[in-house]
């Protein structure tokens, strides 16, 4: 399946962006938005770029609420479902962000608006090695 990446500064600009890309014919979609408060989210492009690329030199050091994040992305998906229905399949990308139990939350949360997935929601546990 062929997805694109939409994203917005806030949950009225990602769903504008969704909407866009279902125009034009896609039936798959990740987005991302902004999270009020944070002057950074991740996959949310700077500029007119539909996609955030990696930076190529030492991450910058970002301000991040967990909180504000859990509150806001159910808030997106329940605004995309009801501005774009069903049909279109929806995917998000956490990177890395949350604990595993704060996973688990998110991924109780959006639930009723049926990700196709939720990507890399946490750390991959890390075994230490055998006494």
């Amino acid at each position: 399946m062929v997805y694109c990446h939409a994203n917005g500064r806030d949950i009225e600009e990602a769903t504008d962006q969704v909407g866009r890309y279902i125009e034009q014919g896609y039936k798959a979609v990740r987005a991302q938005s902004g999270v009020p408060g944070l002057r950074k989210t991740y996959g949310v492009s700077s500029g007119d770029k539909p996609y955030e690329p990696a930076e190529s030199a030492l991450p910058l050091e970002t301000v991040w609420s967990t909180p504000k994040y859990l509150t806001t992305v159910p808030k997106l998906f329940e605004r995309l479902r009801a501005d774009h229905g069903p049909d279109v399949e929806l995917l998000h990308d956490a990177h890395h962000r949350l604990t595993p139990i704060e996973a688990a939350r998110l991924a109780r949360d959006l639930e009723p608006y049926r990700l196709f997935w939720l990507k890399m929601p946490h750390r991959p546990r890390t075994s230490s090695p055998s006494s």
